[in-house]
């Protein structure tokens, strides 16, 4: 009972409703990173994304509350910048692309907002890698080779830390990729995420391939992109999750098979997320929803897409 009259307590705390005093002084770090994973993992198993924004929306509330009181706990600042990186492409990003060619007003706001909140995630992560590694650089402006022999040293242990915040700064300089300033910075976040596949190539859904396989899937060879090491990492990915992460085949058919032309593999990439079970993977209904929502979008530009 105490238990579930604490988590009443987290989630009405913002509010400033009374009879929860004592129990806010009582509560223990080990018990905050607890209660903050297991509302991930009930969040993840969310199929209805309405429920879910609502939840992680007073997730990030939480987060920043608790990172405030407890300023050093590097495991708070890690799911601080998941949650953060993670809300900005399920939910902004997918609310700027659906604006997009409708409300160019909005679709702006929406990627202004996205970039702020992918800014935020990665100064968490950065602030957790600082406290994993006191010598760690100081800014993310450190020279590429500062930064690269400081993610040399670091081991397993830094993976979350190092994968959500090369995640959450790789996505800001998507969002800024008409910034000769931000496109600059990209070479930093490949060095932590390169550290990040050698020391753990499935975490997080085989999050090091996926990277990897949009990098050099979604750009010209002329700038850097690789068709044939895009769908290594595809393959990749797609073997290390049993093909049960949905978005997985989106991203193959959105950043391969579009850059190499091939309508029939994007049709058909995108027709299996759309046929798989809701429940394939329970842990992941609500990531697996968000593939099924731009598979639906993504069909309806096959002709835009390939003419």
């Amino acid at each position: 009972m105490t238990r579930y009259r604490t988590l009443i307590c987290l989630g009405i705390f913002l509010l400033g409703l009374p009879g929860c005093t004592g129990i806010m002084k009582r509560i223990t770090l080990s018990s905050s990173r607890t209660l903050i994973a297991d509302s991930i993992a009930v969040i993840n198993s969310e199929s209805d994304l309405t429920i879910a924004e609502a939840a992680i929306t007073g997730n990030l509330e939480l987060l920043t509350l608790l990172v405030q009181h407890f300023p050093r706990d590097r495991d708070l600042l890690v799911q601080a910048a998941q949650a953060f990186g993670g809300y900005a492409f399920a939910f902004v990003e997918e609310e700027m692309e659906q604006k997009r060619g409708v409300d160019e007003t909005q679709a702006r706001w929406q990627q202004e907002r996205a970039k702020r909140l992918y800014l935020r995630a990665r100064d968490y992560g950065w602030r957790a890698l600082r406290l994993i590694d006191p010598s760690f650089p100081p800014i993310p402006q450190a020279s590429l080779e500062q930064l690269q022999a400081a993610v040399a040293g670091l081991d397993k242990e830094a993976v979350p830390a190092l994968f959500w915040t090369a995640y959450a700064w790789a996505n800001w300089i998507n969002l800024e990729r008409s910034s000769l300033a931000a496109l600059a910075q990209l070479p930093k976040a490949e060095v932590m995420m390169r550290r990040v596949l050698a020391l753990d190539d499935g975490y997080f859904h085989a999050g090091p391939h996926l990277f990897f396989a949009i990098y050099y899937g979604g750009r010209s060879r002329q700038l850097g992109g690789d068709p044939e090491r895009a769908r290594f990492h595809f393959e990749r990915a797609l073997e290390l999750t049993r093909g049960r992460y949905l978005l997985v085949h989106v991203f193959y058919a959105r950043f391969y098979a579009v850059q190499v032309q091939d309508r029939s593999l994007y049709v058909q990439l995108l027709q299996t997320v759309l046929e798989a079970p809701d429940d394939l993977d329970p842990r992941q209904r609500l990531a697996n929803q968000l593939a099924k929502q731009r598979a639906r979008r993504y069909l309806q530009k096959v002709d835009e897409l390939f003419g």
